[in-house]
């Protein structure tokens, strides 16, 4: 790794339920971000994670309208399984375990307390 600028790219990932099912069975440090495009609260929040701080992490974007349309009926939901009652929602997992779970639009630092974490 170069010393100086951290020139390195954020890249937010747009997902499905299936990519996050996938990726959580990965090590290191997951963080999913359910949103929906059209709510501002969750721009915002997307909009911190594509800060610099963010660009040694995973980051998987994952539209609920989107997924809600996919889900069958009468099928277990996801919204259930992830504890998602109001939007924007970001958990956070690591080895494949949610370490934290948060709701709603919250102060930068508590988002940015994952930015350091690396994974060596």
């Amino acid at each position: 790794m170069q010393k100086g600028k951290n020139t390195a790219m954020v890249k937010i990932v747009q997902s499905s339920i299936q990519d996050l099912e996938r990726e959580k069975k990965l090590p290191g440090l997951l963080i999913a971000l359910f949103i929906d495009p059209w709510c501002s609260t969750c721009n915002t929040v997307s909009n911190i994670f594509k800060s610099k701080e963010f660009n040694n992490l995973r980051i998987l974007e994952i539209n609920i309208v989107t997924e809600l349309k996919k889900q069958k009926l009468g099928s277990f939901c996801f919204m259930d399984k992830y504890s998602i009652q109001l939007i924007p929602v970001v958990i956070v997992f690591k080895d494949g375990v949610i370490i934290d779970h948060i709701s709603g639009l919250k102060e930068k630092k508590k988002y940015t307390k994952y930015a350091c974490y690396f994974d060596y």
